[in-house]
């Protein structure tokens, strides 16, 4: 009976209120399967993002290695290039090119030739006793030349060395030589004047 007297004391239309209130808490209340299917949907999420981690670390590991490969062949680049560097940062300076050696028997343009050569050879970083000799070869000129182009074209050339060379040029041009030879051109020159 007192639950009937208490049905009879609330009020209708505070009942009908209720049950709209709860009929629209239903209407908004998402079914159990939904929920179920959410909470699927962010486990499946949660591994995705776990597997995504994962194989982000991987590439970053792999990026991290590649950079430090890089970086030992930048190293060995700048190694190599600061071999052949000049002082001036990398960039090689324009080495002026060597006066060319007529074959005058003038002692001082004979050492400043031999001196420029040195010099050019240096700069240049040519250090092949070879390719000093051919380098050299392709500053000579005039009775020097003619006298280079002999010494190949008759097989006699001995000289294979930039010392060889300096010692063939020192022997046949340098002033201590050129008393001798002007005698014998005068000699000659005597000999003709005499039988003419």
């Amino acid at each position: 009976m007192a639950r009937n007297q208490r049905r009879e004391s609330v009020d209708p239309a505070r009942f009908e209120e209720l049950e709209a209130v709860v009929s629209a808490m239903r209407a908004h209340m998402i079914p159990n399967d939904r929920i179920r299917a959410i909470e699927q949907a962010q486990r499946e999420l949660g591994d995705g993002l776990k597997e995504l981690e994962s194989n982000a670390k991987k590439d970053f590991e792999e990026l991290k290695d590649g950079l430090e490969e890089l970086r030992c062949v930048v190293n060995l680049v700048k190694v190599a290039m600061g071999k052949s560097a000049t002082s001036s940062g990398g960039q090689r300076a324009k080495v002026p090119e060597p006066q060319r050696f007529e074959g005058n028997r003038d002692g001082k343009e004979l050492e400043n030739f031999l001196f420029d050569m040195e010099q050019y050879f240096r700069a240049m970083g040519t250090s092949s006793k070879e390719d000093k000799v051919f380098g050299a070869s392709m500053y000579l000129a005039g009775d020097a030349k003619l006298w280079w182009r002999s010494t190949f074209s008759n097989g006699v050339c001995s000289i294979n060395t930039w010392g060889d060379l300096k010692k063939e040029l020192m022997d046949l041009f340098f002033p201590e030589n050129v008393e001798y030879v002007a005698r014998n051109k005068l000699s000659a020159t005597r000999h003709l004047c005499v039988t003419t």
